[in-house]
């Protein structure tokens, strides 16, 4: 499954129904942000600046936002890994990993240590 939107709105909800059984990668993009787009202060703090952000996911009813961070890989600019909580200031991928069903979602990623979750569901989803 493939979906390409562009999101031109504040806030959107995308909802995909009868979505087969397994593993999904979902990449998320900003990509019209430029340079003057962060507005810097004299001390170099940001006090402007383009996002977006993903506030809910959900599979079957089961929100994911909380985990968020141990299902999803984004980088900066300088190619980093970063932990964001589904803020994107970067014009990088933000890629989600997903399975369904989400309760067996849920279950699978309860068991292993918040480090290793990222690395089984690429392992998975290359499998």
């Amino acid at each position: 499954m493939n979906i390409n939107k562009i999101i031109s709105d504040n806030h959107y909800v995308l909802q995909l129904d009868n979505v087969p059984l397994g593993f999904h990668d979902v990449t998320v993009r900003l990509i019209n942000k430029g340079p003057e787009d962060t507005i810097v202060d004299e001390n170099g703090n940001i006090v402007e600046d383009l996002y977006a952000t993903i506030e809910s996911i959900e599979i079957d009813g089961l929100n994911f936002k909380n985990n968020i961070d141990t299902i999803s890989r984004y980088k900066d600019n300088d190619n980093n890994d970063i932990s964001t909580f589904g803020w994107l200031s970067f014009n990088q991928d933000y890629s989600l990993i997903l399975l369904t069903p989400g309760w067996y979602f849920l279950r699978n990623i309860s068991y292993l240590p918040k480090s290793d979750v990222r690395n089984w569901l690429e392992q998975s989803l290359n499998s």
